[in-house]
């Protein structure tokens, strides 16, 4: 008797299932081809059983879903698995990185990934881009923490198909785990396209029941599926943003639980929920919901009859922090995966709008081996497939060599560079690149251009005529760095990207033929014969002028969100991100850092004899004492009133007092001329960051300090230690 564990993914459902067997082998003698044949039996039974199940909706208690956690921080993976394998349904494995998370994905099938996003070596972020490559089918789930919002934003942006934050596993872990379950299952049930639509139109209306919703999302599902116009991760990223704007309908709309309230006590925002659903005017309002599809994209209408709300924040640009509160929950999720979100005036309408990847009549743009995302570099087997027969054709192709009755005729200084490598097959291709919204060209290994679409004369002005059969190096796009600094001939992304056979993905300047410079975001990828030979590259580039704009004044309105108006320090939201930040580093690395707490003396007696102009000059003055007087890499910021706190990163309490101690001395150089004979002077209170405790904690040890300062006499430096 022997007890194994198959590992398979069912054709059906298309989730990696394992299932723990008992395998009973007859003759001992012939140990190893017995068990080779139990096993392959017992794996063969299991599989049926596996279809058979999924195929009616059911699914055996012998079976688990595949959850494999990523993460470098011990603590965290353990505590999302113990969670995980709570549900009968699910089995956690674990990987420390992103490189053994593709070594086992590459290795053993897996229903869905939960990772982390700060890791040495491979980050989450990279993870999520290589599984979208690689192992498209697999929803990522990522684990959010202080200090990790933006990442997570890009994350989404990438491929993620969902995210939880960490200080919320026990809560929302469960829920968020299947949903991207119960969204991959359903999307991969049948693969058969509609040949021709005009318009296709649904219309449901539901009553406030949230049991409606995942069987709404599994017919429509199926319907989108059927369209086959978005990849698998993009259906489930769909479907997802969808599943929150019914939700917001039905619990924020119909019947109108403040999400303020769920940040407050989960249980008691569902509680009302419950009751308000069963009272009026609450029960009786519905959600109407319209689906159409036309041959352009999908739009999704729903309307709910409540009061509405304030579009106006709708609007606004999402905020990292958005990702750690359950009341951004649904805008951050909709805005993310669609193309568009627009809102009534009264806010009980919302509109989101999903558009078609690339015309069906065509081959899926993931087959163009990586071109449009990150991955292996494509053949040229496929982007310029030969044929043992020669076309007779009359057209000429814009942006390639004239053909005339079927006899290639290039100009002459394309015949070199083409040798032989366009055939006449060519302009089914180049229909297909031209209909994309980026910008592609094709370069030989000696970087002459061989092909420039539709959407690069577009951009940059230069038609094909212009620019086919040149350099890229010859003053035509002029490429160039962030900071000015030209590339063509020093670091050419091409010619990197050749060399070195790997693609490069940059942001770049390039020349407009008008002159003017243009930033774009440029994807460069090797292009290889069938035998692996490197023989030219393929830069695909988008306009990311309005990018830089929204990120440029995103940097600005941030800047100006975390920063104190009157002193110019950073302000207490930003204090406590960071130090959240120091604590998460601690815990993982073992990082030490200090917090230093000041507080001026007799503050209210200046404000009350010499006025609030002057009091608001020695606090502007005393903070550019403690920013002057501190290194780059530490946090000085204003706690409230006239105490201010300094983080000191990779430092002990040891080395701390010191500082302190340099601050106190210096504080009566902050002293406003107004003041006359009178000196300012301030009070310290020391500590040094405990392994595990919680930030309030760290910030009230400083405070004793500081209050045992001030209490001995003011103007002196006290040091509280953890206990």
């Amino acid at each position: 008797m022997q007890r194994a564990c198959f590992h398979f993914r069912c054709e059906v459902c298309d989730l990696a299932f394992s299932q723990s067997r008992v395998v009973r082998v007859a003759e001992p003698v012939e140990f190893a081809a017995g068990w080779e044949l139990a096993v392959e039996e017992r794996i063969m039974s299991a599989q049926i059983a596996v279809h058979a199940e999924c195929s009616s909706g059911s699914r055996s208690v012998g079976l688990v879903a595949e959850v494999l956690i990523v993460d470098d921080n011990p603590n965290d993976r353990l505590r999302a698995g113990r969670l995980i394998d709570q549900d009968p349904r699910c089995h956690a494995t674990y990987a420390e990185d992103g490189t053994q998370a593709l070594a086992r994905l590459a290795n053993h099938p897996t229903s869905v990934v939960l990772t982390g996003l700060q890791m040495e070596g491979m980050d989450g972020l990279s993870l999520v881009r290589a599984i979208r490559n690689e192992h498209p089918k697999v929803p990522v789930v990522v684990m959010t923490g202080h200090g990790s919002e933006d990442v997570a934003m890009e994350a989404l942006r990438v491929g993620a198909t969902d995210y939880v934050p960490k200080q919320r596993l026990a809560q929302d872990l469960h829920a968020v785990l299947a949903r991207a379950l119960r969204t991959a299952t359903a999307g991969s049930r049948r693969r058969r396209c509609l040949q021709s639509l005009v318009i296709r139109e649904s219309r449901f209306e539901l009553g406030n029941d949230p049991d409606l919703i995942p069987p709404l999302l599994e017919f429509l599902q199926d319907e989108m599926t059927q369209l086959d116009r978005w990849n698998s991760a993009e259906l489930m990223r769909t479907t997802i943003a969808l599943d929150e704007a019914l939700r917001n309908a039905l619990f924020h709309g119909n019947l109108e639980v403040s999400s303020k309230l769920r940040e407050q006590d989960d249980r008691r925002y569902h509680e009302l929920a419950r009751q308000r659903a069963a009272q009026t005017p609450y029960r009786d309002r519905r959600i109407r919901f319209l689906i159409a599809h036309d041959p352009d994209l999908s739009r999704f209408v729903i309307r709910d009859e409540g009061c509405g709300f304030d579009t106006t924040d709708a609007h606004r640009a999402i905020e990292p922090e958005d990702l750690l509160r359950p009341s951004g929950r649904g805008l951050l999720l909709m805005k993310s995966f669609m193309d568009s979100v627009t809102f009534n005036q009264a806010g009980n309408e919302v509109t989101l709008v999903k558009r078609r990847i690339a015309d069906s009549s065509f081959p899926p743009l993931e087959k163009l081996g990586g071109m449009i995302e990150d991955g292996p570099a494509p053949a040229v087997g496929f982007l310029f497939p030969s044929s043992p027969v020669q076309r007779k054709t009359d057209t000429t192709i814009k942006g390639t060599a004239p053909c005339v009755k079927g006899e290639q005729k290039p100009e002459a200084p394309l015949s070199a560079a083409l040798n032989g490598l366009v055939p006449l097959e060519f302009d089914f291709y180049k229909r297909l690149l031209d209909q994309l919204h980026d910008a592609v060209y094709f370069v030989d290994n000696q970087r002459t251009i061989l092909y420039w679409n539709e959407a690069a004369e577009r951009l940059t002005g230069f038609s094909p005529s212009e620019v086919i059969g040149r350099h890229c190096f010859d003053g035509l796009l002029d490429h160039a760095d962030l900071f000015g600094c030209c590339l063509c001939h020093r670091e050419c992304p091409l010619a990197q990207s050749m060399k070195r056979d790997r693609p490069v993905h940059e942001r770049l300047f390039l020349r407009h033929k008008d002159g003017r410079r243009i930033s774009v975001d440029a994807r460069i990828m090797p292009v290889r014969k069938d035998d692996g030979t490197v023989i030219g590259g393929v830069e695909v580039f988008c306009d990311a002028t309005s990018s830089v704009v929204v990120e440029s004044a995103f940097r600005r309105s941030r800047e100006a969100a975390d920063r104190d108006p009157l002193t110019g320090l950073a302000n207490r939201r930003y204090l406590d991100r960071m130090l959240a930040h120091y604590l998460e580093t601690l815990d993982r690395s073992g990082q030490p850092f200090s917090l230093i707490m000041s507080d001026l003396d007799h503050f209210k007696q200046i404000n009350d004899t010499w006025g609030h102009v002057i009091g608001d000059q020695a606090l502007a003055q005393f903070a550019a004492v403690l920013q002057n007087q501190c290194r780059s890499r530490d946090l000085v910021a204003r706690f409230g009133g006239e105490e201010f706190v300094v983080l000191l990163p990779g430092l002990t309490l040891e080395n701390a007092i010191p500082i302190a101690e340099r601050l106190r001395k210096s504080a009566v150089t902050a002293t406003p001329e107004s003041l006359g004979e009178r000196n300012l002077t301030a009070s310290f209170g020391v500590t040094e960051a405990a392994l595990g405790e919680p930030a309030s904690q760290v910030l009230s040890r400083a405070d004793t300090a500081l209050y045992r300062a001030k209490s001995l006499g003011r103007d002196r430096v006290e040091v509280e230690i953890c206990r």
